[in-house]
């Protein structure tokens, strides 16, 4: 080293993990620069992101709008962690990775807010008056039957992720019956259908999710039957009657 070149150092975590701290120095920010008087050991500290970990989450999806009621595709991002989270230059992407809509400089999420992505802030506003902390236009449109949301870091790596369906076991009502598939509880694991539900009534987009409404199973289940054979018992063959 020289004493009067500084040397910077940013830590790199890989998809999946995230940055914690720097063991060795006093400074704990993403990126340092020293100017060194004497050897020195540091070693970049990560953990593994996982619903427990990952800071800013999406938390509500309105991909489906109704015909009688269209703000255009909307997410609702939430920062989970005790302290604010610059998102300045992240970005968000479905599975195309040619879709990006790049976040504004100065784009803080403080402990515990929302803030709501919009494919068309006009028709947002016309549609939530109330809401004021929403940002966009992104240029591309959610696919009605499910597909891959991300957002990127300022490093490019993936903080998080949800791959959401319109059958299966996702909830079925924010598919063009004007509910958001949301969180039922903001600390679930995103990455599990069971994690979300359809909302009550368009959402709450800039807010607290909703409780959420139970969807009815429209599959037949079965609750008695019975099975019986002849001649019992039986020698080479043998008929045998059911009923459900």
């Amino acid at each position: 080293y020289f004493g009067d070149v500084p040397i910077t150092l940013t830590a790199l975590p890989s998809i999946g993990f995230r940055f914690i701290g720097w063991e060795g120095l006093s400074q704990q920010e993403e990126s340092v620069t020293l100017y060194l008087t004497q050897d020195l050991n540091v070693q970049a500290l990560f953990e593994e992101v996982t619903a427990d970990t990952a800071s800013v989450v999406i938390n509500e999806i309105n991909y489906h709008s109704s015909d009688e009621f269209n703000p255009e595709d909307w997410i609702e991002l939430f920062n989970s962690s005790s302290e604010p989270v610059d998102i300045s230059s992240w970005q968000f992407k479905d599975s195309n990775d040619e879709h990006v809509f790049e976040f504004p400089q100065n784009t803080i999420l403080e402990e515990g807010e929302y803030l709501v992505v919009c494919q068309d802030t006009l028709l947002f506003n016309s549609a939530f008056p109330e809401v004021e902390n929403y940002i966009g236009n992104f240029d591309f449109g959610l696919s009605a039957s499910g597909e891959e949301l991300r957002i990127f870091n300022l490093y490019g790596l993936i903080t998080d992720l949800v791959n959401y369906d319109d059958e299966n076991d996702w909830p079925l009502l924010p598919d063009g019956n004007g509910n958001t598939l949301e969180l039922a509880d903001a600390s679930y694991n995103n990455s599990l259908p069971e994690s979300w539900q359809a909302s009550v009534g368009h959402g709450t987009p800039g807010t607290q999710n909703s409780e959420g409404v139970t969807e009815a199973n429209d599959e037949l289940q079965i609750t008695n039957y019975e099975l019986n054979n002849y001649p019992n018992p039986f020698n080479p063959v043998t008929t045998i009657s059911f009923n459900i």
